[in-house]
């Protein structure tokens, strides 16, 4: 019985503390919307990294070779074109392993994805 009283005693103080809160300040509310907004930027870059990837396996002779090495994007971008980076390892024509790298540039207000530089690393 004393663990029932106990339990409803945390229960409404619990809840008593919840309607306590303090407003937020305009500050507190900034902060927030900032980064919601980075968070869906980056979700955003996120997925066109996924994209940039699937569009360099899809031009490999063996897809199942592609091993990923780094996978990054350039945080300094803060315009709408992000510059995004691939480093990866695949099987070339005679089945050596060869690493690469692929540069891209990302829109985040039209979502495309258009690579500007994609060499093999020496």
């Amino acid at each position: 019985m004393k663990k029932i009283i106990l339990g409803l005693v945390l229960l409404l103080t619990t809840v008593a503390c919840k309607f306590e809160e303090k407003p937020k300040t305009e500050a507190e509310i900034l902060k927030e919307q900032k980064d919601s907004i980075n968070k869906v930027r980056e979700q955003k870059i996120d997925y066109a990294l996924s994209q940039l990837k699937d569009m360099i396996k899809k031009d490999l002779k063996d897809h199942s070779s592609y091993e990923m090495v780094e996978r990054t994007w350039d945080k300094k971008d803060t315009l709408d074109v992000v510059k995004l980076l691939i480093g990866y390892r695949a099987s070339n024509s005679f089945g050596a392993k060869v690493q690469s790298t692929c540069l891209a540039n990302y829109n985040l207000k039209d979502e495309t994805i258009i690579i500007t530089k994609h060499y093999v690393n020496e």
